[in-house]
């Protein structure tokens, strides 16, 4: 229940954070273990107010078994990752204006949910936007240059739910079953790249 200032923090552990109780953290954070799992309990949230920066290249994880809390990036995710995802139940909220991070794929799986609120949510534009039995929601009015994708199979449901004009103009790739949603009477979901 902590609210955390003061100076950056550099995290080495794999599982960098783990909190029972809700909590703030409002500095600068850098992981440097090659993986990185950030995990609240269910019903709690942990809110990252400073730039979150992953330098190792290995995943980064949001959620774990046992595990079905939020992480709220507020401000920029900056590094380079090779997958960005929550996994597990979990939600994995980006909100900063200007994320940088590269990482190959972007988004949720194992019935996780990952909650698009900004232009530059995905990061750079060579990665994926992806639902492997997982939900991706787009509240947002922007257009995307990523590509998108499927697992190859999954027993859970992927998604991509949008809540305003979106436009997606990389190329997907579906290899199971996706559903696909506009949420809003008044608004347009548009996929103008090659969909296989």
């Amino acid at each position: 229940g902590y609210s955390v200032t003061g100076n950056d923090l550099t995290i080495t552990n794999v599982t960098a954070i783990l909190a029972t109780q809700s909590v703030s953290i409002d500095v600068n954070v850098s992981y440097t273990a090659f993986n990185v799992v950030l995990i609240a309990s269910t019903g709690r949230t942990i809110t990252l107010s400073g730039t979150s920066n992953f330098s190792a290249a290995g995943e980064v994880n949001v959620g774990q078994s046992g595990y079905a809390g939020t992480v709220d990036f507020t401000d920029n995710i900056t590094g380079t990752t090779t997958q960005f995802v929550a996994v597990n139940d979990a939600t994995a909220i980006v909100r900063g204006a200007t994320n940088t991070f590269t990482a190959g794929t972007v988004g949720a799986e194992s019935n996780a949910s990952f909650e698009c609120r900004s232009a530059t949510c995905f990061g750079s534009n060579a990665n994926d936007i992806y639902m492997g039995g997982g939900v991706v929601s787009i509240y947002v009015n922007a257009a995307f240059a990523n590509d998108w994708q499927t697992s190859v199979t999954t027993p859970d449901t992927s998604w991509l739910a949008v809540y305003d004009n979106i436009t997606i103009t990389g190329n997907g790739v579906v290899n199971d079953s996706i559903g696909i949603s506009q949420e809003t009477g008044s608004s347009n979901l548009q996929f103008t790249g090659t969909i296989t």
